[in-house]
């Protein structure tokens, strides 16, 4: 029976493409999905199929000075949820309730505060994801958090530690959600739990959507925590399709190294592609930057033939043909490198780039540093260790089981299974 699902999700294309993904496998399954997220990319939704409803507040990832201050390493997170989120709780919340009021379900994300609120108080079944194990917050697995790498040396010290590493990030941001308190108070709501932590996390059903390789389900993740795999977006982005010129660069040589800095991180890009421009030439191998909107990242003068400059092009259809990836460590990008069974270089700006980043370092075929001190003397090792045919082999290997993962359809699966579940009551 066709059914009306809500997704409601904010942030970057890493952040969109796995919600659009799975809204594309609801609707070929017959039901009604509905996007719900910025204006920003109402183009790119509707072009694929899929309705689209706007949600404040409109991320622009043209707004550069507003990115830049998201990305900073320690006080990007404060200023992204206190200045930038939760000031317009209440406009998120109202345009939100438009959509939901129709709702079979709603598939929330972890900075969509409003979904939570909206389904508790008017008893809509409710489930929600997260796309990073870090935002599982496990003392099991503690959070390397950016900026702060003595939390995570002491919280690996064993379950105990950890549990102090999270009660200390508790009280570091206890202030930073009484918006969202006052808010559900004037609602005639009760507190409610800490939006950040447990308060994400639906009774119902929670869904893992990264690759299951890069984390084991531990003994403190919601216990109705279902691992989907990453959900691909197989349709391509019409403005991010591989070019003529980047295809045939690919087949006029040596499979490249794919610079890339995602689309968000890339906006601060600092050095990295001066940098990368170096490593490449000091190794010797062919590259691909991928420098985003930014006319600062593209080099003035790349060396002709061996280098190809654009600013997006599809991972799915280019990571198969190069030899590593260099990136920011954003979950969509690490996913397609996982998939693609490539060994990655990872440079880490902040968010949950140094988590996933060492996730992919525990299965032996990346490395990662952190933005400041990537430079050709540290890279120039790391990749060439990375280059080795032992390390590409073992990526392969990741690779068969990354792509043998269904991820939308499990995730489809799950919330039809929700969706049973709550029709029989």
């Amino acid at each position: 029976m066709s059914k009306r699902i809500v997704l409601t999700t904010f942030g970057s294309f890493g952040d969109i493409n796995p919600y659009l993904a799975i809204a594309l496998g609801l609707k070929e399954r017959g039901h009604r999905p509905v996007l719900a997220t910025s204006e920003f990319y109402r183009h790119t939704i509707e072009s694929m199929g899929v309705e689209f409803h706007p949600v404040r507040p409109d991320i622009d990832l043209e707004d550069i000075d507003a990115i830049r201050q998201i990305m900073r390493e320690w006080k990007g997170p404060q200023f992204l949820l206190r200045e930038y989120m939760l000031p317009h709780l209440r406009e998120s919340y109202s345009d939100l309730l438009e959509v939901a009021m129709e709702a079979d379900l709603i598939l929330t994300h972890p900075l969509t505060y409003a979904g939570p609120i909206i389904a508790e108080k008017y008893d809509i079944p409710w489930a929600s994801a997260v796309i990073a194990p870090i935002s599982l917050f496990s003392a099991y697995d503690p959070p390397v958090f950016a900026g702060a790498p003595w939390m995570t040396s002491f919280a690996r010290r064993g379950p105990a530690a950890g549990r102090i590493v999270l009660a200390l990030s508790r009280f570091y941001t206890k202030n930073w959600m009484k918006p969202v308190y006052k808010f559900r108070r004037e609602l005639g709501m009760v507190r409610g739990q800490n939006p950040i932590f447990e308060g994400q996390y639906s009774p119902y059903m929670v869904l893992a959507l990264f690759p299951g390789i890069l984390a084991e389900p531990q003994p403190d993740w919601p216990p109705n925590t279902v691992v989907c795999g990453y959900p691909f977006l197989e349709q391509i982005h019409d403005e991010w399709r591989m070019s003529e010129g980047l295809h045939q660069f690919l087949e006029d040589g040596p499979p490249p190294v794919v610079f890339t800095l995602g689309s968000s991180a890339v906006v601060e890009a600092g050095a990295f592609y001066t940098v990368s421009l170096e490593v490449a030439r000091s190794i010797g191998v062919r590259a691909v930057l991928l420098t985003g909107p930014v006319k600062e990242n593209v080099p003035q003068k790349p060396p002709s033939g061996d280098v190809f400059v654009c600013q997006f092009a599809p991972y799915s259809a280019l990571f198969p043909g190069c030899r590593a990836v260099v990136s920011s460590a954003g979950m969509g990008t690490i996913s397609e490198g996982l998939r693609a069974g490539r060994p990655m270089l990872l440079v880490t700006y902040s968010h949950d780039q140094p988590d996933n980043a060492d996730h992919v370092r525990k299965l032996g075929i990346s490395e990662y540093i952190n933005r400041r001190i990537y430079s050709p003397e540290m890279a120039v090792p790391l990749l060439k260790k990375l280059l080795a045919e032992g390390v590409r082999a073992k990526a392969e290997e990741i690779g068969m089981r990354v792509s043998s993962e269904i991820g939308v359809a499990n995730a489809c699966d799950a919330l039809e299974k929700l969706l049973s579940a709550k029709r029989a009551k």
